[in-house]
């Protein structure tokens, strides 16, 4: 909020903050909503996100500055940490190890890096205000995605799905509503699911 206040007194008239998905209550079903799907982290990275929410959005009514929120969903790219699902697969089939995972029957909606910046840059020229969900709008199986990039890499031997077990707390579907991405501030992801694994493939296979 210092940044926020500081800005403001510098003549700055409008501020987007960047949240994260898990300030939603996961579990349900539902596509996460700005609007009506409820609010209350199970983490204190979420916790801590969500009350900077709020605190920029009271400033900005009690300052006249317009405020945003881009609340970043699931997101991959080349150069994240190998441990992430998307990179952990790139990793395992461009340097021709196994790819260990779990039977990946949840749902999840990726988005590149790239796409995720050109969004919060698009949300930041508009007019937009409120918190606004940073997604694809398209929402696939782990297993599916899994398969997609064996098949990319032409390692299909390498993919040993089953060999993980299934955690307990993970949600079955995190998808979200993107209709104010989409019509309000006029974003469309453009990195196609196969070209952005093509990607990560190259950046694994280059290292």
């Amino acid at each position: 909020m210092l940044l926020a206040k500081e800005a403001q007194a510098c003549g700055v008239q409008r501020f987007v903050g960047v949240g994260t998905c898990a300030e939603y209550t996961w579990g349900s079903n539902a596509p996460l909503s700005e609007y009506s799907s409820p609010l209350a982290p199970s983490t204190l990275y979420g916790a801590c996100k969500d009350a900077t929410r709020r605190a920029l959005e009271s400033f900005g009514q009690e300052t006249g500055m317009s405020t945003a929120w881009a609340r970043l969903g699931m997101l991959y790219g080349p150069g994240e940490h190998p441990a992430r699902f998307v990179a952990s697969l790139a990793h395992a089939f461009a340097t021709g190890q196994r790819a260990r995972m779990s039977s990946g029957r949840v749902v999840r909606d990726y988005m590149h890096a790239r796409d995720v910046g050109a969004a919060v840059a698009a949300l930041s020229l508009s007019p937009v205000e409120g918190p606004v969900n940073i997604a694809s709008g398209t929402a696939l199986p782990l297993v599916e995605i899994a398969h997609t990039m064996a098949r990319l890499a032409g390692r299909q031997d390498l993919l040993d799905v089953g060999a993980l077990p299934e955690r307990s707390d993970d949600p079955e579907r995190i998808i979200f509503e993107t209709a104010r991405l989409n019509k309000e501030v006029g974003f469309r992801a453009k990195t196609g699911m196969e070209k952005g694994f093509e990607e990560m493939l190259h950046f694994y296979s280059c290292r």
